[in-house]
């Protein structure tokens, strides 16, 4: 075994020319082929040797491990911690390529598309080019973006990064991702007491989870609870997602905000929303819009409650919605809005035939009448209630 070490060595040595030899992906050499790399490393003279190994996978190789720290200790050994691309890096870098001088926001995405990975950036580039959103025009590169296009947001993630961000991921174990596919539908700051219902993992299983993720540096601590490394972990997750898994999911997140009492009203709805029960999100978009009108953010109320009434709520929610956007409408003056929301008023009440709704309509009906001085139909529109009130 000595003498064929020892052969293996020198004919790597030899064949390195007082050069380099470099192993790639030392995390996954067997028993055998770790021992070699320590051989080599004491016989390697004025070959230097470079080595590049992945942190969180080199856990699970105890014999690559053990060389290492045997040729850490003998002084052999110096490890270099390689960073992600900065967005700087990455600007730099396609300005190399595409001899373009400008590329500030082209670059901003392609960094956001692909964490700084260098390895993801050339696969991300070469799709871009294979899809026509980059093209070669004289000596420089072209796309229909530029820095004044007001909806340019993001690049497409590229098949080959998602799929080697998700090999990533199941290297971390089934419960992993099972937990990260809830947390990249729960947004930034995701507590782990909404993702335990969502992955029927226990509160250990749940913990042992979290702590891989971390260690791989897929997540990391928020302010509050828990946020993803980088959004590239999360868009690969979520495109991922079946539609009926997602939509079990939402509804998992939604229960489990509910339970936990710490969610604002608004972030439940959409969960609701999402997960396929629009009804149960109206009482939920409802208070959220009270709240906003509250704190006198009236067009955000405003949105609000149309958002309650796209959820298709019954006919006296419905009423009572529209009241509040009739006294909002009121309230910033638009004309438009508050007529249509009493005439919406005026249709309920003839379906329903309900005398509290007839009631709220015709004073509402009134004032609207009277601010724009039209007493007369102000009058008639309450004496009109009266006597429908008194008929019965």
């Amino acid at each position: 075994r000595a003498r064929v070490l020892e052969a293996l060595a020198a004919a790597l040595v030899t064949a390195a020319h007082g050069g380099f030899l470099l192993f790639d992906d030392l995390q996954w050499f067997d028993a055998s082929s770790a021992e070699l790399v320590a051989h080599v490393t004491r016989r390697a003279g004025r070959v230097r040797l470079l080595a590049t190994v992945r942190a969180e996978d080199l856990a699970g190789n105890p014999s690559v491990r053990s060389s290492l720290a045997a040729i850490e200790r003998d002084g052999m050994l110096v490890r270099v911690a390689l960073a992600a691309l900065t967005q700087s890096d990455v600007l730099t870098l396609v300005r190399a390529l595409s001899g373009s001088t400008g590329a500030t926001v082209f670059a901003q995405r392609l960094h956001a598309a692909t964490a700084g990975n260098p390895l993801f950036l050339l696969e991300t580039l070469r799709d871009l080019f294979g899809a026509g959103i980059l093209w070669r025009e004289g000596d420089t590169w072209a796309t229909p973006y530029d820095e004044q296009t007001q909806d340019y947001r993001e690049l497409p993630i590229s098949p080959s990064v998602r799929e080697a961000v998700l090999r990533r991921i199941d290297r971390l174990g089934e419960g992993t991702r099972r937990l990260l596919e809830a947390a990249c539908l729960a947004g930034d700051g995701f507590r782990l007491d909404w993702l335990g219902g969502c992955t029927a993992l226990s509160e250990f299983e749940l913990v042992d989870a979290v702590e891989r993720a971390m260690e791989a540096n897929v997540i990391a601590e928020a302010p509050v609870g828990h946020r993803f490394a980088h959004d590239l972990i999360r868009r690969s997750l979520d495109d991922a997602i079946t539609a009926e898994r997602r939509k079990l999911l939402h509804r998992k997140l939604a229960d489990a905000m509910i339970a936990s009492g710490s969610v604002g009203p608004a972030d439940v709805a959409t969960h609701l929303e999402a997960g396929g029960r629009a009804g149960h999100a109206v009482p939920y978009r409802v208070r959220a819009a009270e709240a906003a009108t509250r704190a006198y953010a009236l067009p955000e109320a405003l949105a609000l409650y149309g958002l309650a009434l796209s959820d298709g709520p019954g006919d006296i929610e419905a009423f009572r919605i529209h009241g509040a956007r009739c006294e909002l409408f009121r309230n910033v003056g638009d004309e438009a809005g508050r007529k249509a929301s009493l005439e919406a008023m005026a249709a309920i009440v003839d379906r329903t035939d309900e005398p509290s709704l007839q009631v709220d309509l015709a004073i509402k009906q009134s004032i609207d009448h009277f601010e724009h001085d039209r007493y007369a139909e102000a009058r008639h529109t309450v004496e009109s209630a009266l006597q429908r009130l008194q008929g019965r």
